[in-house]
């Protein structure tokens, strides 16, 4: 799994980036949100982490354009986590269409579980949109059709 982190605060990425890492999970930080959009496209992340305070774009802007990213194909949708900075900010992140937000400070272990949990729900679907592609090739060839099973 990757995770991109994007927070202003040094010590918000080392918390994180400490926290998360996993053998099976690479985290990368990135410090102003306008460098999101190029890491989502390089790096291309499983789960974006989104701190309100995210250098020159907060947290909310950085969530709305990786939503419209996305919605252009420009690249793969992710999961987003909101790091708000009291509960009020809850309605923005609604906004946002956000994923999963968390009231700093932030329970790592928490935060761990909710990223593990989006990671999964993305592969699932990832699987389901796959074997639909499947299907739809099978149903457009002039060849024999297939079986596809889809759990």
């Amino acid at each position: 799994m990757k995770i991109l982190v994007a927070a202003q605060a040094p010590w918000i990425c080392e918390q994180l980036v400490g926290g998360l890492s996993a053998s099976d999970v690479e985290v990368r930080c990135v410090h102003e949100g306008a460098q999101v959009r190029d890491e989502l496209v390089t790096f291309e992340p499983d789960v974006l982490i989104a701190d309100m305070q995210s250098g020159n774009m907060g947290g909310v802007a950085v969530a709305i354009d990786a939503r419209m990213e996305a919605e252009e194909q420009r690249c793969k949708d992710v999961a987003i986590v909101l790091l708000l900075d009291r509960e009020a900010d809850r309605l923005l992140a609604e906004r946002a269409n956000v994923d999963a937000t968390m009231v700093k400070p932030v329970d790592i272990f928490v935060l761990a579980k909710v990223v593990n949990e989006l990671a999964e729900h993305i592969e699932n679907d990832r699987i389901h949109e796959d074997k639909e592609d499947e299907i739809e090739e099978a149903l457009e060839s002039d060849d024999e059709p297939i079986a596809v099973q889809i759990n």
